[in-house]
C-alpha cells in the first residue's frame, strides 16, 4: 500500500516537473527514462486486465453451468427413457414414475386376442372367447376400454343344452394424483346368459396406489365404491317374482404383472364386489317348491391367473385360469366357475 502511494506521489510530481518545461510525457518517453516505473504501473494494468477477463470468464462458466443444470434436469427423464426395456407396459404404471418419461406426448396400445376355453361349473363345454384392449395416454390421464365377446353351445348344470352368450364392454379412466397415488372412474356393461343376467350396469370410483412399480414389477391396488344395477332374464320374473335389482357396492382390485424374463411374464388379478343392500337368497326343496333361504349381501369374486410367453413385440401365447365366485346363486346353480383358456394375442 504505502509502495503504490509512493510511486503515485512520485508521478505526480515527475508531470508536473515535465509539464513545466513543455516535455510531451507517453508510455516511451517513461518507459525510457523511468524503467522502474513504467515497469511497476504496466504490469499492474496488465494484471488488472487479466483479473477482469478471469471474472467474466468466471461469470459465464457459472451462467453457462445454471443452464447445463437445468438443461440436464429436463433431459433426465429422456435419459432414463434410453434404459427403458422394449416391452415395458407402460399403461400399467404411473405416468410419473421415475421409469417413465413424463411428457405431454400421446401414447395409444391396442390388443386383440382370440381365446378357445374350458369351462367347468354351472356350464360344462367348450368356448371360444374374443377380446380388445385399447390404452391411451395423454400426460397423467390413461384411459382403458376393453370389449370381451363369447356365445357357443354347451351343456347347462341339470343336464340341459344352451347358448353361452357373454359380453362385456367398460371404459375406465385413471388420474395419477403423482407418483404412488391415482384416481380412478369408470363404466361398465355386461350380459352374462349363464348366470340369466340380460344386462349389468356398473358405475365404479376408487383410489388406487401403485404399491409396486418397476420394470420387472408392478403390483396395483385399488378401493372405491358405486352403484350395480341387474336386469333379468324373464324367466328369473316368472319365478320370482321381479326383474331387476340394484345396489350400492364396495369394489376392490389387485393386479400384478411380473417379467420372470423379457419373454415370459405372470400376470395375476383379483377383484372383488359386495353390494350394500341385502339380496333374497332361494332355494328348492324336495318337491321342486322354491322357497325363501335368507336375505344377504351379494359378494361377487373374480380371479385370474396366466402365463404369458412373448414371441416378439407383436405377439404371444397366454395359458390362463379364471375362476369366479358368487355367494347368492339362483337355486340349483353352483357357486364357483372355473376356466382354463389358451389364447393366442397380437398386439401394437
Amino acid at each position: 500500500m504505502l509502495k503504490s502511494f509512493a510511486l503515485l506521489l512520485f508521478f505526480l510530481i515527475m508531470t508536473c516537473s515535465l509539464m513545466a518545461k513543455n516535455i510531451k510525457i507517453n508510455a516511451e518517453y517513461i518507459k525510457t527514462h523511468y524503467p522502474d516505473v513504467y515497469k511497476e504501473i504496466f504490469e499492474r494494468g496488465k494484471l488488472s486486465a487479466k483479473k477482469s477477463d478471469e471474472e467474466k470468464k468466471t461469470k459465464i462458466t457459472y451462467e453457462s453451468d445454471i443452464n447445463n443444470n437445468n438443461t440436464s434436469k429436463a433431459n433426465l427423464k429422456k435419459h432414463n427413457a434410453k434404459q427403458i426395456p422394449p416391452n415395458y407396459e407402460w399403461w400399467e404404471h404411473s405416468s410419473l414414475s421415475d421409469k417413465y418419461v413424463y411428457s405431454d406426448k400421446f401414447l395409444t396400445h391396442f390388443d386383440v386376442s382370440y381365446s378357445y376355453t374350458n369351462i367347468d361349473g354351472n356350464t360344462e363345454g367348450f368356448s371360444s372367447r374374443g377380446k380388445g384392449n385399447a390404452y391411451l395416454r395423454w400426460g397423467r390421464w390413461t384411459n382403458h376400454i376393453t370389449a370381451i365377446i363369447s356365445r357357443r353351445k354347451i351343456s347347462q348344470a341339470g343336464g340341459n343344452n344352451t347358448n353361452i352368450d357373454y359380453k362385456l364392454a367398460e371404459d375406465f379412466l385413471r388420474y395419477d394424483l403423482n407418483k404412488f397415488l391415482y384416481f380412478e372412474g369408470g363404466i361398465a356393461w355386461e350380459k352374462d346368459s349363464p348366470n340369466a343376467v340380460d344386462n349389468r350396469y356398473t358405475l365404479l370410483g376408487g383410489i388406487g396406489a401403485y404399491l409396486v412399480d418397476n420394470h420387472k414389477f408392478n403390483l396395483n391396488v385399488l378401493v372405491g365404491g358405486g352403484w350395480q344395477k341387474e336386469e333379468y332374464d324373464p324367466m328369473i320374473n316368472y319365478y320370482f317374482d321381479f326383474s331387476s335389482r340394484d345396489s350400492f357396492i364396495y369394489y376392490f382390485y389387485e393386479i400384478l404383472n411380473w417379467f420372470m424374463s423379457e419373454n415370459l411374464v405372470l400376470r395375476e388379478g383379483f377383484r372383488a364386489i359386495r353390494t350394500d343392500k341385502k339380496y333374497q337368497y332361494f332355494g328348492v326343496d324336495s318337491s321342486d317348491n322354491l322357497y325363501l333361504k335368507k336375505k344377504d349381501n351379494k359378494e361377487l369374486y373374480k380371479f385370474h391367473m396366466a402365463l404369458e410367453y412373448l414371441f416378439n413385440k407383436y405377439f404371444s401365447i397366454i395359458f390362463s385360469e379364471n375362476i369366479n365366485y358368487d355367494s347368492l346363486p339362483w337355486p340349483e346353480v353352483k357357486k364357483r366357475d372355473e376356466m382354463r383358456s389358451i389364447s393366442i394375442k397380437f398386439r401394437y
